[in-house]
C-alpha cells in the first residue's frame, strides 16, 4: 500500500464532532477504509479519503494524499474543471456507500465495518473538496460540525462575570460530573466500538483469503488473548475463528490426500464420500470437490471403456470404434491409459488375426507354409478372441496336412507292393481329396494302383 505523503491541508477541527474517541483512532480508522476500499474497488477511489495526522496542538489535523501534484481548493477551479471534479467525487462516493450496502453479505461480521464506510462519505461541506491534478481528494470525512464548537470557548471580553447563587454553582457542578461521566462512558464505548471493528476487519480479511493464508487466523487468535486474555469477551467472533480455523484444517488434510491417493479410484471415491456433510459452496472444499468429481469421472470413463473391451475382445468392429473415441489420453491419467493398453492389445489382437487368416487362405495345402503360420500364432496369445478362431482353422489344416504325410509314407513303404497299395485305398478315399494335400496323394495313389494293374495284365 503507498504511504500518503502529499499534505493537501491543515484544519481546525476544533468545530467538528470527531468519528473517533480521540485524535489517536483516525490513522487506525483511515487504514482500516483504506484497506477495505482497496479489497474490492479501485484504488482511485481509496485515494478520495485523505489521511489525517492530528498536530501536537489537539486542535488541528493535517491531511496527507497519495496522489502527486499540487493541491487546489475546489472553489479555485474554474467552472468546467470543478464540475468535473465534483461529479468524480460524487461518483466514488456513490461506490463507496455501495460497497456499504453490500459488504456484509460478502464478509460474515462486517456490519460496523459497513456502517464506518456509509458514514466517512459524509462531509460537512465544499471547502473540504481539494483537487490534485483531476483526482479529488476528501478532508474532514466523516466528520460533523458543532454549533458553537466542541468547547463552550472562552467568556468575551469585557463581559461582566454573573454572580451565581450556592445552589446554581452545585447546580452547575454536579452537571459537569454527568457531562463528564457521559463523555467516559461515550470515549469507553467509542473506544470497544473501535477494537470490535478492527478485529471483524481483520477476521474478514482471513475470510477473504479462503484458507490460502492461515497465518492471518493465528495473528488474530494472538490478538483476541491479549486483548481478553480471559476469554470473557469477542464470543462470536472467537467462535467463528475456531469453526474457520478447524475449516481451513480440514480442507488442508483432504487436500493432501486427494495428492496422495493419486488415480486411486476407490480412495478418491472415498474422499468424495467424506465430503457429503461440508459447505461446498466456499473455498477450498469447492474446488478440492469439483477435483474429486473430475477425477471420479475418468474413473468412470476408464472402467466402462476396459468392461466394454473384457466383453467384446473380439468384436473388431466395437473395438476400432472405441478406439477412435478413445483417441491417445495422457499416460499420467491412470484409468484411461490402462484401458488404452488393453485396447491396443486387443487391436493387436485383430491385426493378427486378420493377417494369419489370410496368409492361411493362400497357404492352404502348403504344410511347410501353415507350419510357420503356426509358430508365428504360438508367439502369440492365441486363447483369446479373435485369434482363437483362426488358431482352430490353422490347426485343422495342420490336421489334414499331418494325415497326408501319414499316407504318403505309407505309399513310400509299399513300394510296389500292390495288396499294401490297395488296402490305402479305401482310406485315401474316404479323404476330401478335392485339395491339398490330399489331392495329389490321391493321384500318386492312383499311379501306382494302375502299374499294378498293369503288371497284372502282363502276367
Amino acid at each position: 500500500m503507498v504511504q500518503p505523503s502529499l499534505r493537501v491541508a491543515r484544519v481546525d477541527v476544533s468545530g467538528y464532532r470527531l468519528l473517533t474517541s480521540d485524535f489517536s483512532g483516525l490513522d487506525a480508522l483511515h487504514r482500516e477504509l483504506r484497506t477495505t476500499i482497496l479489497r474490492h474497488l479501485p484504488g482511485v477511489t481509496a485515494s478520495v479519503l485523505a489521511l489525517p495526522v492530528p498536530s501536537a496542538d489537539g486542535k488541528t489535523v493535517d491531511w496527507y494524499s497519495d496522489l502527486t501534484g499540487q493541491p487546489v481548493p475546489l472553489a479555485a477551479l474554474p467552472p468546467q474543471r470543478r464540475a468535473l471534479v465534483k461529479a468524480k467525487l460524487a461518483d466514488r462516493l456513490a461506490s463507496i456507500r455501495r460497497l456499504a450496502d453490500e459488504l456484509p453479505k460478502r464478509v460474515r461480521g462486517s456490519e460496523a465495518l459497513a456502517e464506518a464506510l456509509r458514514l466517512a462519505t459524509h462531509y460537512p461541506d465544499d471547502t473540504h473538496i481539494l483537487a490534485v491534478g483531476d483526482e479529488p481528494v476528501l478532508t474532514l470525512w466523516g466528520f460533523v460540525l458543532v454549533e458553537g464548537g466542541r468547547g463552550s470557548g472562552a467568556m468575551a471580553a469585557g463581559s461582566q462575570p454573573v454572580r451565581r447563587s450556592r445552589t446554581a454553582r452545585r447546580a452547575w457542578v454536579l452537571g459537569a460530573m454527568v457531562l463528564l461521566s457521559s463523555l467516559l462512558v461515550a470515549g469507553w464505548y467509542w473506544l470497544g466500538l473501535q477494537e470490535r471493528r478492527s478485529l471483524e476487519a481483520e477476521l474478514g480479511v482471513a475470510l477473504a483469503k479462503e484458507c490460502t493464508e492461515s497465518h492471518l487466523f493465528d495473528a488474530l487468535a494472538a490478538r483476541l488473548d491479549r486483548i481478553d486474555p480471559k476469554g470473557e469477551r469477542y464470543a462470536a467472533l472467537r467462535e467463528t475463528l475456531a469453526g474457520e480455523e478447524a475449516r481451513c484444517m480440514a480442507a488442508a488434510g483432504l487436500t493432501r490426500e486427494f495428492n496422495v491417493a493419486g488415480w486411486d479410484c476407490a480412495r478418491l471415491a472415498g474422499l468424495r464420500d467424506g465430503l457429503g456433510g461440508a459447505d461446498l459452496a466456499r473455498q477450498p472444499l469447492a474446488g478440492l470437490a469439483s477435483d474429486l468429481d473430475a477425477r471420479i469421472g475418468i474413473c468412470a470413463r476408464g472402467a466402462d471403456l476396459t468392461a466394454r473391451i473384457e466383453a467384446q475382445p473380439g468384436d473388431c468392429e466395437v473395438l476400432a470404434e472405441l478406439d477412435r473415441a478413445l483417441g491417445t489420453p495422457p499416460t499420467q491419467v491412470r484409468p484411461l491409459s490402462e484401458a488404452r493398453e488393453r485396447l491396443t492389445e486387443a487391436l493387436a489382437r485383430c491385426q493378427a488375426a486378420t493377417e494369419i487368416d489370410v496368409a492361411v487362405t493362400e497357404s492352404l495345402g502348403n504344410c511347410e507354409a501353415l507350419g510357420q503360420l503356426d509358430r508365428r500364432l504360438d508367439a502369440l496369445d492365441a486363447a483369446r478372441p479373435p485369434l482363437v478362431e483362426v488358431k482352430a482353422r490353422l490347426d485343422a489344416e495342420l490336421a489334414l496336412c499331418a494325415t497326408a504325410a501319414s499316407y504318403r509314407q505309407q505309399l513310400v513303404d509299399a513300394q510296389l507292393d500292390c495288396t499294401q497299395l490297395r488296402s490305402l485305398e479305401a482310406p485315401i478315399i474316404g479323404e476330401d481329396a478335392s485339395r491339398e494335400p490330399m489331392a495329389s496323394l490321391r493321384r500318386r495313389l492312383d499311379e501306382a494302383l494302375e502299374r499294378c494293374r498293369t503288371l497284372e495284365k502282363l502276367k
